[in-house]
């Protein structure tokens, strides 16, 4: 919170988001560590699109992981997995819409 008050904002994806994503094990830990880093940036923002582009890679390897245990997870976790993807591809298609527009 500080540094979104300061003049020098956040950091850059890069240098501060990626290595931490990196040291996850779990895709779906990957996936929402890189979709509450989206919203602590600019809304709008490149940065925003790019924590947003790895949390949609991630969320679809959590969900392909899932689908692969063929019934040996829960409809829940499933659908769970589904609808992580669904809301970050629709954030990340809205995003890049808006900064393709600006």
């Amino acid at each position: 919170r500080k540094l979104r008050g300061s003049s020098d904002g956040l950091p850059k994806v890069e240098s501060s988001v990626i290595p931490v994503i990196k040291k996850l094990v779990s895709p779906a830990d990957k996936a929402d560590l890189a979709w509450w880093c989206s919203a602590q940036y600019a809304s709008g923002s490149v940065e925003q699109l790019h924590c947003l582009d790895l949390a949609h890679s991630n969320a679809t390897t959590a969900s392909e992981e899932i689908e692969s245990l063929q019934g040996r997870a829960s409809k829940e976790d499933e659908r769970a997995a589904l609808d992580r993807v669904k809301r970050i591809d629709t954030a990340r298609a809205i995003l890049s819409d808006h900064i393709l527009v600006d």
